[in-house]
């Protein structure tokens, strides 16, 4: 990496009546120091007592009424960000109510810089190190929007660069406070804002949220993460003015400067994509972040980017990477599961394993298949046979034609997969009820070899029995059976 990966932190003052160093919270957690401070809210490094895990609590600043709208955002943040199962989004630990009834939340200790930060001490960032932090942060949005959750305040601030074990940066989304959340998803969603209330980072917000912060849809984030593009590459939002208010009206009446204008070793693709975000009217925006997770991966030089913009398309879809069935990970069909994304190379082994099943249940059906033939020839042979002998137990006559005739041999195997062999069947009668008597011994299984392949399995292995009336004996076993059945093909739940 190009950027240094821990800037140091400024001095943050705690406010009068917060909870300072060695102080406990909520009865478990030992305060370590001050993390940041907003308007409303701070966030504290502390120790679980038990655990000795180290975390980071978020609560209210002492002045700001635990009840009310501040306190609700609280909980709408934790809700939001549960629900999102992306290793972008900071994990939610605990939620609780302090004895003051302000509520908190405990969230993994993230350890590194928000991307505003690192562009204030270090300038405008490496062109594949800016597609980088922003395609990774897309696949986060990507997890939220199809959950019908849309931010509503992405900016560089709210974007976390940590460091995995390996030393690979890992971009996380913060604070989903403001987030617009659809009916249904953890709850009822009551709406926080009015529709004149503005609530974000006006230079990161798109001109229709600038108009009403209720009206807005997924395309508001995607206006918000092609402004963050321009001021990683640039070190400014594509809008600024004196005050917010001449902010908002450039950013509703004016057309943004071109990228290249301030960034001369941009691509015209790198251009072209962050100034599609920037159009005014949603429309012409791209229609989601998995497309503009491509156009900014075409325009870097990295096959990570790549890679993770594959993810990005696969989460929008509600294909989870890991996914191994049809009712896993948000596949809607098993064709679906059936099929891996393009560009998928680290679950081979999942997909191999649900193409077999459909090789398997394709050998099943030509089996049966067979074994209807070679019932059908049993039959016709038996009833030739008791026209010139005049009769014989039937299941005498089958046994015989299974031991000693080559293309009746697999009915040997049918009759022992289905069980022992029952009493010899009732003297026959006319031919024609011979024929049908044997037709129903031989009757085709369920349909359970053209259900989907994640259907569950019958209690049965073998190929279902036919009633005591009409079942053939079992013959014993010859040299001249057919060889058995390959491992697996019957006995194998799925």
């Amino acid at each position: 990496m190009t950027t240094p990966p821990h800037p140091p932190a400024r001095p943050v003052e705690l406010p009068p009546g917060a909870p300072g160093p060695g102080e406990l919270v909520a009865g478990k957690y030992v305060v370590e120091r001050v993390l940041g401070m907003g308007g409303m809210g701070l966030v504290l490094a502390a120790r679980h007592v038990d655990l000795d895990e180290r975390v980071a609590i978020k609560m209210l600043l002492p002045h700001v009424p635990p009840q009310g709208e501040p306190a609700a955002r609280f909980i709408r943040e934790a809700r939001a960000a549960i629900k999102i199962r992306s290793e972008h989004v900071v994990r939610v630990l605990d939620v609780g109510r302090l004895e003051t009834g302000a509520p908190y939340i405990v969230m993994e200790y993230l350890d590194g810089c928000d991307l505003g930060q690192l562009v204030e001490r270090s300038g405008p960032l490496p062109i594949d190190d800016a597609i980088e932090y922003v395609t990774q942060a897309c696949e986060a949005i990507a997890a939220a929007h199809s959950l019908g959750i849309v931010h509503r305040d992405l900016k560089p601030g709210n974007l976390f660069l940590t460091y995995g074990a390996d030393g690979r940066p890992c971009v996380k989304v913060l604070d989903f406070g403001i987030s617009k959340i659809s009916e249904g998803v953890g709850g009822p969603a009551p709406e926080l804002t009015t529709t004149a209330t503005i609530m974000g980072t006006p230079a990161f917000m798109s001109p229709e949220q600038l108009r009403s912060t209720r009206d807005v849809d997924a395309r508001a984030d995607i206006w918000s993460m092609g402004a963050i593009v321009y001021a990683l590459l640039t070190g400014a939002p594509p809008y600024d003015g004196e005050s917010n208010a001449d902010v908002s009206a450039k950013i509703i009446r004016d057309p943004p400067p071109p990228l290249r204008s301030r960034r001369a070793d941009a691509s015209p693709e790198l251009e072209a994509a962050v100034m599609r975000c920037l159009e005014k009217e949603p429309d012409r925006r791209f229609a989601d972040v998995s497309e503009l997770a491509r156009a900014l991966a075409a325009a870097a030089n990295r096959e990570s980017v790549r890679a993770a913009a594959e993810r990005v398309a696969r989460v929008a879809a509600g294909i989870a990477p890991t996914l191994v069935s049809g009712h896993e990970a948000g596949a809607t069909s098993p064709a679906q599961a059936a099929t891996p994304p393009a560009g998928d190379t680290r679950t081979a082994s999942a997909w191999g394993e649900s193409t077999g099943r459909e090789e398997r249940s394709r050998r099943r059906t030509g089996l049966v298949a067979g074994l209807l033939l070679a019932g059908a020839v049993a039959g016709v042979g038996l009833v030739a046979m008791r026209s010139r002998s005049g009769g014989g137990r039937g299941g005498s006559a089958v046994g015989t034609a299974a031991a000693g005739a080559g293309p009746t041999a697999p009915v040997s195997m049918v009759a022992s997969a289905s069980g022992p062999a029952s009493a010899p069947g009732p003297a026959p009668g006319p031919a024609s009820a011979s024929v049908s008597a044997r037709a129903r011994a031989f009757a085709p299984p369920p349909a359970r070899h053209a259900a989907p392949l994640s259907s569950p399995a019958p209690a049965s292995r073998g190929a279902p029995s036919a009633s005591p009336a009409s079942r053939p004996a079992a013959p014993q076993p010859s040299a001249s059976a057919a060889k058995p059945a390959p491992a697996g093909l019957f006995d194998r739940r799925e």
